[in-house]
């Protein structure tokens, strides 16, 4: 029991974080872009973005990994389970639709340069 807590207490703080440091890359992005990589941070701003979507949805729907032969559970112990079902499964499916945006745009990126 001890153990789930420290775990859900460090998937909090280091889902704040990432909000945090998204919300300040954003703000940078937004107020210190030169001309002569704006179309460059065009790119940040959408993984900026995306990683922020995922964080929120990492907040809300954090979900546990229950395997089972044959099977797999995954139950949510995040704020989205107090309130239905199919809520928390929304947050569930957009997370790894966010990393996989992010691995497109981050790969990009790479090419981009």
């Amino acid at each position: 029991r001890i153990r789930m807590s420290l775990i859900l207490y460090l998937h909090y703080l280091f889902a704040a974080f990432s909000l945090v440091a998204n919300v300040l890359l954003i703000g940078i992005i937004a107020k210190r872009t030169t001309k002569s990589f704006r179309n460059y941070a065009v790119l940040i701003l959408q993984e900026c973005l995306f990683e922020l979507l995922s964080a929120t949805a990492n907040i809300l729907s954090m979900q546990r990994l229950i395997p089972i032969p044959g099977t797999t559970i995954f139950a949510s112990m995040g704020v989205c389970s107090t309130v239905s079902p199919s809520f928390c499964y929304f947050f569930h499916t957009m997370i790894p639709c966010c990393y996989v945006r992010t691995v497109f745009i981050t790969s990009f990126q790479l090419v981009f340069r």
